[in-house]
């Protein structure tokens, strides 16, 4: 999907799900974010119920009561990143998602190759990948080399839109794919002169087509 639509290359990828991301957090001793008030009843809701699905004796339901910059078990980490009823919806759960995962790069980066090789391998089996268990292990001992300069949604934030499309329902939209798949390129590849191709601008096209009845002339939104 991310190749064809966005004129992408990708052949490596790595996935994980709720129990890999528990799972890591808690081989690195926990992770620190910052918890907004308005924030710790939704994640104490999510943490209770996947402690009853995933097993309480190795996620246990520890609830957070105050608000504020501190450390969070695994569940806790993974019960914040799904949290989506607060103001921002889905975009402020990406949002926390890419906290958490800065957060673990920053404690990756105090550990230990051994302690890194160690917290890898009590995972690995919650992880689906392209990469070998050595390919991985050679990444992470050069995880101090790593740093996140810059994050953020896409499509880009000026240049989409959201709304109800018929029977599709609740949408994030793109005002124009084919120009925020020019800005992925000169944001990843620093290519400013990029092109797309006539299949991303046959898709840009479909989507406007599709879209605009239900939204009128597509607008930029915060």
């Amino acid at each position: 999907m991310l190749n064809s639509n966005l004129d992408l290359y990708i052949e490596d990828y790595i996935t994980v799900g709720f129990k890999g991301v528990a799972d890591t957090v808690d081989a690195l001793g926990g992770i620190y974010i910052t918890i907004e008030e308005n924030e710790i009843e939704h994640l104490n809701n999510y943490q209770y119920t996947m402690s009853k699905e995933l097993g309480e004796d190795k996620y246990p339901n520890i609830p957070i009561e105050n608000s504020g910059y501190q450390k969070v078990t695994g569940l806790q980490a993974t019960a914040y990143c799904r949290i989506r009823a607060t103001a921002g919806s889905d975009f402020k759960r990406t949002e926390r998602q890419r906290e958490v995962l800065t957060a673990i790069l920053e404690k990756s980066k105090e550990a230990s190759l051994s302690e890194l090789t160690d917290a890898v391998k009590s995972v690995i089996n919650e992880v689906s990948t392209s990469l070998t268990l050595d390919e991985i292990l050679d990444v992470a001992g050069a995880i101090s080399e790593y740093n996140i300069t810059q994050t953020g949604g896409f499509p880009e934030a000026s240049m989409r839109t959201a709304g109800t499309i018929g029977k599709l329902g609740s949408c994030v939209v793109p005002v124009n794919l084919a120009k925020n798949v020019e800005w992925l390129h000169e944001f990843i590849f620093d290519d400013a002169e990029y092109v797309v191709s006539e299949d991303v601008q046959a898709y840009s096209d479909i989507i406007y087509d599709m879209t605009h009845p239900y939204l009128g002339e597509l607008v930029e939104v915060d």
